[in-house]
């Protein structure tokens, strides 16, 4: 067998191995980024279920205490020009904190009421 053949063979053994050290890399990080996502939305669950044990007076004070701003009525514009008077809703603030705080603020504010 020529020095070539020899060397294309080993070449070849080599960026196998090195092949499959990267797939199984993107593997790896494939599991790790699922495990992340699955963390976020867990997460996010829990924020969702705090502020909702919270009432509306509740919602406007967290919101006060941590500096985000929501306004009570609003003027929005629609599609044919004309213009409506939107009241906050439960819902606006919630989606509103749900944005801006994080679970650790919103934790620390639950816990900061119970006492």
């Amino acid at each position: 067998m020529s020095l070539w053949k020899r060397v294309g063979k080993k070449a070849a053994r080599a960026v196998g191995k090195v092949s499959l050290k990267v797939g199984k890399l993107a593997v790896d990080g494939g599991k790790m980024a699922v495990k992340e996502v699955k963390v976020q939305r867990a997460r996010g669950q829990r924020k969702k279920e705090l502020l909702h044990l919270l009432e509306m007076k509740g919602l406007k004070a967290l919101g006060v205490a941590y500096g985000v701003p929501m306004p009570d009525s609003w003027v929005e514009e629609d599609v044919m020009g004309g213009k409506t008077r939107v009241t906050a809703t439960r819902e606006h603030y919630v989606e509103r904190l749900l944005g801006s705080l994080s679970l650790e603020q919103i934790e620390a504010y639950c816990k900061k009421r119970k006492k």
